[in-house]
């Protein structure tokens, strides 16, 4: 037999905390309430599953579960609680994990049914528990609960006898929770106001090549896969010749979750006119960010200008959300920092400097780690002035092929001035773990990793 295990991601641990008082014998149980967590499947108000559950506004919390086998660990995932009470229950259950056993509640202010579900929270040596919960009156049978407001200090000092700590998903908790960014996270895009996940999705390799040769069945796997592990950023170009694959991988899926990036070569004589096509060819009203593609003059400013005016005009009627470049030379890099148009700079960043910008203009210009130095020092230059900066090139254009290699050049990327966001150009769904694995591991490695993480959340 299977059954739920229910569990909240929510901002603000121990900003709103009641206290939650039991007369009689009290028997445990959850409500949930704004649920949400990668891997996790959503419920509608009935507890069915439902991909297309959403939150009607202040009407009924949205509930999410994971389909676990019976035993006493929580499930795996990133957990914070927006209410926590901590309460004596009894009887304890036989594994020591607190069961949701909750037969009847009081409606919501709102009108919608209290739900009850699985619990997530550990018995401590006093008997207490800790409990994911929403604020309810009189929930349990034979159990009458008092909602009140408390400080968090007062809050943290009476659950100190929980074994001081509280037990969320499989993470411990002390006083405050370990906040750590992902690869998978929605983060700010310099001052465009837009968000990107940090991890994307890339459609160029070896010119597209690689990505083409999955055909469309595999492609179309390769999207759905990432997208369920959270990559929401696809990167892709004219010249990669995967539009069409791409709006067939992509059909059905929200497009508000998704950001959509492509690039324009050289300077076409109706810019307009080719952005349409884009939108027809990836099946889209409007596209996330247009980039103009392989620069590397020091003067592409004005050789495209053509294409500069369309694409800010574009962006004014709202048929792009924001423009920019995709350089391939230093001289083009430095250039991009010294105008206004440009939003979003995608960059070749890696620290082993392969496929990597250098002072000659030319795209393919041999390049080794003695160019790094320079792109990392206009990456700077761009941080200063909040512009959205995408690494790409992360692994050599496919060079390397060696896992020290590929932990090196995400670790240094992690750890790059300004770098929203990095692009991977992925042939398989393990390459996507891999990638995800890394970055997660780099990033909560971080000496700022918790403030990395409190600005994702706000972005």
């Amino acid at each position: 037999m299977l059954r739920p295990r229910v569990g909240c991601l929510a901002e603000g641990l121990f900003e709103r905390v009641p206290p939650l008082r039991a007369s009689g014998p009290a028997v445990g149980m959850t409500m949930v309430g704004a649920c949400e967590s990668v891997g996790w499947q959503p419920l509608n108000p009935k507890g069915e599953v439902d991909s297309a559950a959403r939150t009607p506004a202040k009407t009924h919390p949205l509930r999410c579960a994971q389909w676990l086998p019976p035993g006493p660990p929580p499930p795996k995932g990133r957990h914070r609680l927006l209410y926590s009470w901590a309460f004596r229950s009894s009887p304890r259950s036989p594994s020591g994990w607190s069961r949701g056993l909750g037969r009847s509640c009081k409606p919501w202010p709102t009108g919608g049914p209290v739900e009850h579900g699985q619990g997530l929270a550990r018995h401590g040596p006093g008997g207490y528990n800790a409990w994911v919960a929403n604020k309810a009156n009189h929930c349990g049978k034979g159990t009458a609960m008092t909602d009140q407001r408390i400080t968090r200090r007062r809050f943290l000092e009476s659950t100190a006898v929980v074994s001081g700590a509280l037990i969320v998903g499989d993470r411990l908790l002390a006083a405050e929770p370990a906040k750590r960014p992902t690869a998978v996270d929605q983060v700010k895009l310099g001052k465009t106001g837009l968000r990107i996940c940090r991890l994307g999705m890339g459609f160029g390799s070896v010119g597209g090549s690689v990505q083409r040769s999955l055909g469309q069945d595999g492609l179309t796997r390769l999207v759905r896969y990432g997208y369920e592990r959270g990559v929401r950023y696809i990167d892709t170009a004219e010249s990669y010749r995967t539009h069409e694959m791409i709006a067939a991988a992509i059909k059905g899926l929200p497009r508000e979750t998704l950001f959509i990036q492509t690039k324009m070569p050289g300077n076409p004589e109706k810019p307009l006119e080719v952005l349409d096509r884009y939108r027809r060819e990836l099946g889209v009203e409007y596209i996330d960010s247009v980039l103009t593609h392989c620069v590397v003059r020091h003067d592409w400013d004005d050789e495209r200008r053509r294409v500069l005016d369309a694409l800010e005009e574009a962006k004014a009627r709202k048929i792009i959300r924001a423009h920019g470049m995709s350089c391939h030379s230093v001289p083009a890099l430095k250039r991009s920092g010294e105008i206004d148009w440009v939003d979003v700079h995608l960059v070749r960043i890696n620290p082993q400097g392969v496929n990597m910008d250098t002072p000659a203009e030319r795209w393919n210009a041999k390049s080794d780690a003695s160019h790094v130095p320079a792109v990392v020092e206009q990456l700077k230059v761009l941080h200063a002035k909040k512009r959205g900066v995408i690494g790409m090139k992360i692994m050599g254009e496919g060079a390397f092929t060696s896992p020290e290699d590929r932990e090196k050049s995400i670790r240094f990327a992690m750890r790059c001035p300004g770098l929203s966001a990095i692009v991977i150009g992925f042939k398989s769904t393990a390459e996507i773990d891999e990638a995800i694995e890394r970055m997660n591991r780099a990033l909560a490695e971080l000496p700022d990793a918790a403030e990395a993480a409190e600005a994702t959340e706000a972005a």
